[in-house]
């Protein structure tokens, strides 16, 4: 007799699963906070919904101030400022020192505030004290009017201004303007020529700028280069040779390093500016302010070389030649002739 072969009930089991699931489920969510003292069963909470009001219109009041950076007189005559949003899109022009009204269109709370020195030469913006004031978020260079020079601009953002209240017309809003004062009257005085350029080694000439207007001053340097006066001179620094190589300058104490090789025809090294491409834009080169407390020689000077002098009575006698540029983008030259002696 054959046996009948009796096959387990899946479903009933399934079932049985999941009943026990909610009972422990009820049980651990429900059953258990309420025998705990003070218990509660947690409830779902509801959902915030945040609903965002379109901006409209903010008309403000804004008055730049345009002061010097040394001591926060007054500084008139430098240049213009506009105010563009969006895509370069035109707003207005402020007056220096006196409040103008513009008009924020709705749903716009950032502007750029545009410098144009113009063919003014009394200063430079100072980009690092200007951006640590309210609003003001960061800086870049435009061509913004086709010009061909790029301007200067800050990112000027409104939104913490907040919106009009009851009574208010406008946002009065007050900010400054800090300028670095040009020095176009410099020099350079030498401390130490080199000597004993017939053993082998680095030698070092010194100086450094001198002839400030004064505290408070600055030039901004696009183009550096060291020239020999003549063949004889060029014959010690002709890479054929190599009893003279030029290593590094340092003004203000900054090092040049990327002298580049020694161009046998013009008689001269031309030392690489970081961030210079155009020596008439004034927005690029390298600024050497002279701050308070600096003292008089502190944007010294360092010509290095490498010398080995065949023979005793030689004299190379290099010519550091700094190129500074004005804020309308014409250069003037600051130089002075050292002296490398065997």
């Amino acid at each position: 007799m054959s046996k009948v072969r009796v096959e387990p009930n899946y479903f009933k089991w399934g079932v049985f699963l999941v009943v026990a699931l909610l009972i422990i489920t009820i049980w651990i969510g429900y059953v258990m906070p309420l025998l705990k003292p003070g218990g509660v069963v947690p409830l779902p909470q509801p959902t915030e919904t945040k609903t965002e009001v379109a901006l409209g219109t903010l008309p403000i009041s804004w008055q730049v101030n345009s002061i010097w950076s040394y001591d926060e007189s007054d500084v008139d005559g430098w240049g213009t400022m506009k105010v563009y949003y969006g895509d370069w899109k035109f707003l207005g022009t402020l007056t220096d020192d006196t409040p103008t009204s513009l008009t924020l269109p709705a749903g716009i709370r950032k502007v750029k505030l545009v410098i144009d020195y113009g063919s003014n030469n009394v200063g430079f913006v100072d980009k690092e004290k200007t951006l640590n004031q309210p609003y003001f978020e960061n800086s870049g260079v435009y061509d913004v009017d086709n010009d061909g020079t790029e301007e200067l601009y800050f990112d000027v953002d409104f939104s913490e201004a907040g919106e009009l209240r009851a009574g208010e017309s406008q946002k009065s809003i007050t900010s400054n303007l800090f300028l670095i004062k040009v020095d176009t009257t410099l020099a350079i005085t030498k401390t130490v020529d080199a000597s004993g350029c017939n053993v082998a080694g680095d030698k070092y000439a010194e100086g450094y700028v001198s002839n400030w207007d004064g505290m408070g001053y600055g030039f901004k340097l696009v183009y550096l280069k060291v020239t020999l006066p003549d063949s004889g001179n060029a014959s010690y620094a002709d890479p054929s040779n190599s009893y003279f190589v030029l290593k590094d300058i340092v003004i203000g104490g900054k090092k040049f390093s990327d002298v580049g090789s020694f161009d046998v025809a013009n008689r001269q090294w031309v030392i690489s500016v970081p961030n210079v491409k155009e020596t008439s834009e004034p927005e690029q080169g390298i600024l050497f302010y002279y701050d308070r407390n600096l003292g008089a020689t502190w944007c010294n000077i360092i010509i290095h070389a490498y010398t080995k002098f065949p023979t005793t009575g030689v004299n190379i006698t290099p010519t550091l030649v700094i190129t500074a540029v004005k804020p309308d983008g014409t250069t003037y030259t600051i130089s002075a002739t050292f002296i490398f002696s065997s």
